[in-house]
């Protein structure tokens, strides 16, 4: 049987088991200095879906500046996130409440052009 397990800041092992609250995962930045693109939507592949998820879009031109964030959006019935934004580098955060597992996340881009 293989169970989750992180370490606390105490340095105890702790399982993660029992029901989720709410949790939240965050890509890297994902995008190119020399192209921006616009993000349209944001597909989760879930394996189990949460009760909620909604998506934080953050966004910046330039590597360095600080990141501007973009309002919430829920997770809509067709399964993905709808998003507009034109940025160099854009962050996902999704914040999920209820048990989830998520095989990936697969955001639709389409070029506006190349420096």
């Amino acid at each position: 049987l293989s169970v989750p397990s992180v370490f606390n800041s105490s340095g105890t092992l702790q399982t993660l088991t029992g029901v989720a609250g709410t949790t939240s995962i965050t890509t890297g930045d994902l995008g190119r200095d020399d192209v921006v693109h616009t993000l349209q939507r944001v597909r989760p592949r879930y394996l189990t879906k949460p009760t909620t998820a909604n998506l934080t879009n953050q966004y910046r031109m330039s590597e360095g500046e600080t990141l501007t964030s973009d309002a919430a959006v829920a997770l809509s019935s067709s399964g993905w996130f709808d998003v507009i934004r034109s940025a160099r580098f854009h962050r996902l955060q999704i914040e999920m409440t209820g048990d989830w597992e998520m095989g990936n996340v697969f955001p639709q881009f389409v070029e506006d052009g190349i420096e």
